[in-house]
């Protein structure tokens, strides 16, 4: 909503966010505050930024890209993200906390260095609209109000009320990139919802943390540093935060994936507990499981996680599609499942239906066009594949790190 004043400015602020309120003091001298919000999945495509959406002349400037923002990777967010996620109709859908600064910007939209307290521009008002019940509720509350270059902020105990003019402000994320981009292609593209979400999508709402940097929220910083501006301060956290984001490592994927045909394959071949024996199995104890090496050639390790998943995608050669949603890809994957995990005569299957005839009457349309992506084996067709796998390729693989490992045995002591 455009909200003009009788002042010598204009605003156009967007409408009230709320969530509640805390704030970082783990430092001496430092507060950063901060907003928790859910916000509609449509208000966070619409209203959140990334550096590559702004414009373009502002990188000659202050190299955005460099200073505080990863390039986004296209290629990740549509065959990751997008077709291998959100496209997913048999994956649970959660996306962790977007981290968004709130920044001053001139109006020329550039970034600046301090939120500007000059211009006369009368802050909005409580309710932002009249018809509003609930907003209404906030100019009676016992609220400490802050309005400072563009921004409105409320707090009343932990709880938050938080609103911005786009014109002199913008909201930039600082984490959770590729995360914002991806619902926005999901959303956007011609190939996925073409502009509009479908109902049950729209009620989705996206956990968004709204970083404050001005005194009036509670920001203090005292610290001796040698970039105090906004534009340093975001450009520091955004180190920090993907510096200390932690993915989740090989080894530890292959223990706890249950919807991977590689981890549980891996799997089979292990004794279910360290201390545990089994005449077919290997004893968890002798199989380095604690990190992502390859290496198993010291101490007494048979074997690794991670080389045994080598060994077994090697021997599987299955063919994951390219594009999930390109039809002959994913046909040559099915083939490649079936050469590898069918059993005898018989195709990796389920209730009497093959992965083909699966694949063709649930994720194509009438004409026989996909409409859904398809990159892994279906959850209700691991078990088939499983057990094409015990037959085809589970013995002669264990006999053979039994032989290496008395090989090595035999070669040390001679």
């Amino acid at each position: 909503m455009l909200i003009f004043l009788n002042n010598e400015g204009k605003s156009r602020f967007n409408k009230p966010l709320y969530g509640l309120t805390g704030i970082y003091t783990l430092s001496e001298g430092i507060a950063l505050p901060y907003v928790l919000s859910l916000v509609e999945v449509n208000r966070a495509i619409d209203e959140l930024k990334i550096a590559e959406q702004i414009p373009a002349s502002l990188d000659t400037k202050w190299s955005l890209k460099e200073l505080f923002q990863r390039e986004i990777d296209e290629k990740r967010v549509e065959d990751d993200i997008v077709k291998g996620y959100l496209l997913d109709p048999n994956k649970l859908k959660f996306f962790n906390a977007i981290t968004i600064v709130l920044m001053p910007k001139d109006g020329n939209g550039n970034i600046q260095d301090t939120f500007d307290e000059t211009t006369n521009v009368a802050s909005p008002p409580i309710p932002w609209d009249g018809t509003d019940p609930d907003d209404e509720q906030w100019k009676h509350f016992q609220s400490e109000v802050a309005n400072f270059g563009g921004i409105q902020y409320l707090s009343t105990g932990v709880s938050a009320r938080l609103r911005w003019d786009e014109d002199r402000v913008l909201a930039v994320a600082v984490d959770g990139q590729h995360r914002l981009w991806a619902l926005r292609t999901f959303r956007e593209d011609p190939r996925f919802r073409g502009g509009t979400l479908r109902p049950i999508e729209q009620q989705t709402k996206i956990p968004i943390l709204f970083i404050l940097l001005h005194p009036s929220a509670g920001f203090k910083n005292l610290q001796s540093a040698s970039d105090y501006s906004i534009r340093g301060i975001a450009r520091e956290l955004f180190t920090d935060l993907n510096k200390n984001a932690k993915t989740v490592d090989k080894a530890r994927e292959l223990i706890l994936d249950d919807k991977s045909i590689s981890a549980q394959c891996v799997r089979t071949l292990l004794t279910e507990s360290t201390g545990e024996d089994a005449k077919d199995k290997l004893p968890l104890s002798l199989v380095r499981w604690q990190d992502d090496s390859y290496r198993f050639d010291s101490s007494y390790y048979l074997n690794s996680l991670v080389h045994l998943d080598f060994l077994i995608s090697a021997a599987l050669e299955l063919k994951p599609p390219r594009d999930p949603m390109e039809k002959k890809h994913v046909l040559d994957f099915i083939e490649s499942i079936d050469s590898a995990l069918g059993t005898g005569e018989e195709k990796v299957q389920y209730e009497g239906r093959t992965l083909e005839e699966y694949y063709i009457e649930d994720y194509c349309d009438e004409d026989g066009n996909p409409d859904t992506p398809f990159a892994r084996i279906p959850e209700n067709y691991l078990a088939s594949a499983i057990e094409g796998f015990k037959v085809n390729f589970r013995p002669w693989l264990l006999k053979a790190t039994f032989f290496t490992f008395n090989f090595f045995e035999l070669s040390s002591h001679t």
